[in-house]
């Protein structure tokens, strides 16, 4: 009975050590993407997988044609976004990488030239248009758009494309290259610019959002607007909270770091 207890608990503490050995995996890919649950997709080309946390490929699907995916959104897992900017096409898939339901061609809606896109917690999708510089809010099951944001009205904005947007649990974030990062609420409202100066917009997780200088992985809190650096790490081309962990992606490898606990 003795030996048997000490045998499980030495394989408890084998397992609990290989699993904080376990600190990083190559892939390949161009780009990768996490759930809030810890699920992990890999982009690349026209393909997303989905995989372990030791880089196995558990199912996959790839986009039809010449399309490439330009932009991948899985904050809900349930219904994941990929958006290809060539032929301006919506797709969604459900958790087992099936489509769900039919492409959305942007054109057909009025919406020519699509910058990026944004899952929304109110249902439906964030799009930014090029043509007239207004974020749209639409809807896939009304087939309409619920609200536009005109960008040229707010005096900050310096007539720039985005990089990125994300929606946190206070709003929507939107990052650019020459105005900064812009902070809307879930209506659509501007509420602030943020001061981001020479910072990436990575992701955002609840009431945070992930950034990057290019050596450090820095957290802002979206409701008081602070900044914390919490990681260094060079050359991020992606990064993912999840619980207490960042998941971090170099072009290369995928590798994990505990987020250090508050003084």
């Amino acid at each position: 009975m003795m030996k048997a207890a000490i045998l499980s608990l030495l394989f408890l503490l084998f397992a609990n050590y290989s699993a904080d050995a376990q600190k990083s995996f190559p892939v390949e890919a161009t780009h990768i993407s996490v759930t809030y649950s810890g699920t992990i997709y890999l982009i690349s080309g026209a393909q997303i997988s989905e995989t372990d946390t030791t880089g196995k490929i558990i199912s996959d699907f790839t986009l039809p044609g010449n399309m490439t995916i330009d932009h991948c959104d899985v904050v809900n897992p349930l219904e994941i976004i990929l958006f290809n900017k060539d032929f301006n096409k919506i797709f969604t898939l459900n958790n087992k990488l099936s489509i769900i339901g039919t492409p959305l061609q942007a054109d057909e809606i009025g919406l020519g030239n699509i910058q990026t896109i944004a899952s929304s917690s109110m249902g439906g999708i964030w799009l930014f248009n090029n043509d007239n510089r207004k974020i749209i809010h639409y809807s896939a099951t009304s087939e309409k758009s619920i609200f536009t944001v005109s960008l040229t009205s707010i005096r900050e904005y310096k007539n720039d494309l985005p990089l990125k947007m994300v929606e946190t649990s206070q709003g929507l974030l939107v990052s650019f290259p020459e105005s900064g990062l812009f902070k809307f609420s879930h209506n659509g409202i501007f509420q602030k610019q943020i001061d981001t100066k020479n910072l990436r917009l990575l992701e955002a997780y609840g009431e945070t959002a992930l950034l990057t200088d290019n050596q450090n992985i820095i957290i802002l809190n979206v409701i008081n607007n602070t900044l914390e650096t919490v990681c260094h790490k060079e050359n991020v081309t992606d990064a993912f909270r999840y619980q207490n962990k960042l998941i971090i992606f170099d072009g290369k490898n995928i590798s994990f770091e505990k987020i250090p606990d508050k003084k």
